[in-house]
């Protein structure tokens, strides 16, 4: 067996330090083999050295650059590197070179869901389960896109079906308690998530549907929780849409800040619970991307200074309060790749300065619609300015302790 078969069989068993030695080794002898700078890319992407992948892609896509698999590993790379534009791009060129190969609709479909682009994600997974129906990556991604779009009775067939065909999968169990989450049966949910870490501990959705399943034995956390999965369900325009009639309309407005506060209080507890919870305790401790300053803490700091800052009308003290609020989720923000982090960052650029504005101007509750709208709007331009302002502030932050830290490594 030659070193690249080698390299890849390793790659298989998941052994990707071995499989790195080996496909480096083969570079080596052949530094034109374009399979063997995909299957490095490919290796380097599983241990996180994202930027090390893409060039790899790179140089396999130009050593060759009709080829398919070439355009595939390059946008694999970019995907795991959260740069979902270059990665669309890129399995945009794979599908077009070869629409038959379930894999790229696979990525596709990953690529779209990132993007909230759920209805495209959707289709792309569906594709390839025609080319493919035994794909699990599409059928997966069909399921979490369902799941997302609030189409759970179509989501809960597939992952019965799934359940029966592979009883051991612990995406199928984590599935299930994410439908069983969606129905408001939290306990078949800690059932199934318990199941699903139990054949693959690691799991980060699993983890994250158990500590939400849990913070679910909260009745009041448990009502909170279906109004966040439905409001995730709607696409962006539609929530957006929601959310602007809410505070818009004087009477509505009100309703929606006795919801808004509260439900911020409520998450706070919730979270605070799963300290002294046995399960939840022990999902914490292993959960090494926790941070030192838990959000429940932030909240309840947050919400202690903005009450005493509206009882005693120190409107300084609720802009400082809602400026280091942007700023924490900006932080935040570049301490995950996730995307629903930058998502909250961007909606909260916008809608806590109209939040301030509501909460703290008499006159806005009680002035005309026109003029309410022309102040608010007002306010959205100006606070929105400073929002930017301390996203580029953070981003350089962010930058520039990055390298230091890259280059102490």
């Amino acid at each position: 067996m030659d070193r690249y078969n080698r390299a890849r069989l390793l790659a298989e068993q998941g052994r990707y330090e071995l499989a790195m030695e080996e496909a480096a080794a083969y570079l080596a002898k052949h530094p034109n083999s374009s399979r063997g700078h995909t299957l490095l890319s490919f290796c380097q992407s599983e241990k996180g050295a994202h930027k090390q992948a893409i060039q790899q892609a790179q140089q396999a896509l130009g050593l060759a650059p009709d080829d398919d698999f070439c355009h595939f590993a390059l946008a694999r790379a970019y995907y795991y590197d959260n740069n979902l534009k270059e990665a669309e791009a890129a399995i945009s060129i794979a599908l077009n070179l070869d629409p038959d190969d379930p894999d790229y609709h696979a990525q596709a479909a990953m690529v779209f869901h990132e993007q909230r682009k759920f209805e495209k994600a959707l289709n792309s997974a569906k594709a390839g389960l025609r080319l493919d129906p035994n794909n699990s990556t599409c059928r997966n991604m069909q399921v979490i896109t369902l799941l997302e779009t609030n189409s759970i009775s179509e989501a809960e067939q597939i992952v019965d079906q799934a359940l029966r065909l592979t009883p051991e999968s612990a995406f199928a169990h984590t599935a299930q308690g994410w439908v069983s989450l969606h129905h408001g049966n939290d306990e078949t949910a800690r059932e199934s998530f318990r199941e699903a870490l139990r054949i693959k501990p690691d799991s980060k959705w699993a983890r994250q549907g158990m500590m939400e399943a849990l913070k679910a034995k909260n009745l009041f956390y448990r009502w909170v929780l279906r109004y966040d999965l439905w409001l995730k369900g709607l696409g962006g325009t539609q929530r957006m849409l929601l959310i602007g009639v809410l505070i818009f309309i004087p009477p509505l407005r009100g309703l929606y800040l006795l919801i808004l506060i509260p439900g911020i209080a409520i998450k706070a507890i919730a979270s605070l619970t799963l300290r002294f919870d046995p399960y939840g305790k022990l999902l914490l401790e292993n959960d090494t991307n926790q941070e030192r300053v838990p959000l429940w803490i932030v909240s309840i700091i947050w919400m202690l200074i903005a009450a005493i800052g509206a009882y005693f009308k120190l409107i300084s003290l609720l802009i400082l309060v809602t400026i280091l609020g942007m700023g924490y989720l900006g932080w935040r923000c570049y301490k995950s790749n996730q995307n629903d982090l930058r998502l909250r960052f961007g909606l909260a650029t916008v809608l806590l300065p109209l939040w301030l504005w509501v909460t703290t101007s008499e006159s806005a509750m009680t002035a005309p619609p026109q003029e309410a709208a022309a102040g608010a709007i007002a306010g959205i331009i100006m606070w929105a300015v400073v929002g930017i302002l301390l996203y580029l502030t953070g981003f350089i932050i962010y930058r520039i302790s990055l390298s230091i830290i890259r280059q102490i490594n």
